[in-house]
């Protein structure tokens, strides 16, 4: 899950937060069709998110429908502030611990502050 969330986040941080936020613009004038497209994975996210549950990676009782489609979400939104805010927080790093959060990863395979320094 976390390598398709990080190669949108890297498209984000190689364009920049102006850009990003122009392409944001973009979307929200409905002459993109960014989240769609990265919601076109959800039906995988889903059998994932439920893997993830059954072996105990993923701690979270709600269902897998419920949650998984929230991960799109947290890396899109944390997107759109990094570029409201120019940029002015380590984007990878804290859509690793909003997802981790959400989804209630188990502590053995949350990411430590050495690891997300590294992102």
């Amino acid at each position: 899950m976390w390598i398709l969330c990080n190669r949108y986040l890297t498209v984000a941080i190689e364009f920049g937060p102006e850009l990003t936020g122009a392409l944001l613009r973009l979307e929200l004038m409905q002459e993109l069709d960014i989240l769609d497209a990265t919601h076109k994975v959800d039906e995988w996210m889903i059998r994932l998110t439920a893997n993830c549950q059954k072996s105990g990676v993923i701690l979270s009782p709600e269902p897998a429908e419920t949650i998984a489609p929230i991960g799109v979400d947290i890396a899109y939104y944390s997107t759109y502030e990094w570029c409201k805010k120019n940029g002015a927080f380590p984007l990878r790093q804290v859509v690793r611990r909003r997802a981790e959060a959400v989804y209630n990863v188990a502590p053995e395979y949350r990411m430590s502050e050495a690891e997300l320094a590294e992102l």
